[in-house]
């Protein structure tokens, strides 16, 4: 074998060895902060809510996260969710009378999360924190309208492809708790749920 074809084999393993360690590497840079954007579909757990407003709502949420360790962040986020709907009077004299509903409702999360690459491209995060939404339910028809704030819990799972330097595409599984304070009847209505929602994530 001659020298030339020895250094065109060295040069050539060295290549591919060197392709190889970067593949292997996480794709995520060192950045402390990184923003994310999500749309995704809400299902309220209380009955009287998918009653008037359905089973799927559609919540979009603004993320933004501070590293604080390698594996460990803060995170703050405001979440805007809208429903129409239509709500049925007890009790009238003409059957199923019903009339428009709107629902309105502006969440900011506040928590922490711990997150782990599992993959050289994949990983995972779960965050817990508070939530406080202001929320507004509004009868046009009868020009009425009751608002207020409630303060409430809120735990998030997520999943993270890295497809860029800087790029992720996310999933989230987010559960919070909405308790209601302005209903008419003895017990507070939870205007939270379970959603599912994806979108993408930039760190710099």
């Amino acid at each position: 074998m001659t020298a030339r074809k020895i250094s065109l084999m060295c040069w050539t393993t060295a290549i591919v060895a060197a392709a190889s360690a970067a593949q292997a590497q996480p794709a995520q840079p060192s950045g402390r902060f990184a923003v994310s954007a999500t749309l995704g579909v809400l299902r309220p757990l209380n009955a009287s809510v998918t009653d008037v407003y359905g089973r799927r709502l559609m919540p979009f949420t603004a993320q933004l996260d501070v590293r604080l360790a390698p594996d460990l962040s803060v995170f703050g986020a405001v979440k805007r969710v809208s429903a129409d709907g239509h709500t049925v009077i007890v009790g009238t004299p003409v059957a199923d009378e019903s009339y428009p509903t709107a629902l309105r409702m502006t969440s900011v999360r506040l928590g922490a999360q711990v997150s782990k690459w599992i993959a050289p491209r994949w990983a995972l995060a779960a965050g817990a924190g508070v939530s406080i939404t202001s929320y507004e339910e509004t009868w046009p028809a009868a020009g009425l309208a009751v608002n207020d704030r409630a303060t409430g819990f809120t735990a998030l799972a997520e999943g993270r492809y890295a497809f860029r330097a800087r790029w992720n595409v996310i999933a989230r599984l987010e559960y919070a708790t909405i308790p209601e304070s302005t209903t008419l009847s003895t017990a507070r209505v939870n205007l939270g749920g379970l959603d599912a929602s994806g979108g993408v994530r930039f760190i710099f």
